[in-house]
């Protein structure tokens, strides 16, 4: 199932000083019960984190709200706005769309790392170091890939 474009636009707000966008639907309590769970990303993956979120609250028990989108795309370091929406979740999920060894997130990670800016538990997810035929997404970071990390996680 995927997410429609309205979805996005209706829970986004953009703020220039942040540099980064909270997907999170202003419908849904921000803070539900048990941890609260971001998956961060850009470009393609936003959408393919928007897929992962409907699936962990619709198929694996989240409480809805509980997951909240987090579209960063300031990809040179971690601005003040991802520190910020990071700074209430237990649990966070990089997701990046470009392949492994060659993301931009792994150096954003480590200096939220370093600023002690992450929760105890997170992981990142990037594509395959693979070869990808021209129009073909197969090896692109996928919605699945990013709730088997989500899962592993909260496990």
């Amino acid at each position: 199932s995927s997410s429609s474009s309205s979805e996005v636009s209706h829970g986004s707000h953009y703020d220039l000083d942040c540099d980064c966008t909270d997907t999170a639907d202003p419908a849904l309590p921000q803070r539900a019960v048990g941890p609260s769970m971001a998956l961060v990303g850009y470009g393609n993956a936003v959408v393919a984190a928007l897929q992962a979120r409907h699936a962990l609250e619709t198929r694996h028990g989240f409480e809805p709200g509980s997951v909240r989108v987090i579209d960063s795309p300031y990809l040179s370091k971690a601005s003040t706005g991802l520190k910020a929406a990071l700074r209430d979740c237990s649990h966070v999920v990089f997701a990046d769309p470009c392949k492994q060894g060659q993301s931009p997130f792994a150096g954003i990670v480590l200096q939220l790392q370093r600023e002690h800016s992450l929760p105890r538990h997170w992981t990142c997810v990037a594509a395959s170091p693979t070869y990808n035929p021209l129009g073909c997404t197969a090896t692109f970071t996928s919605a699945d890939d990013i709730v088997l990390a989500a899962l592993h996680l909260r496990s």
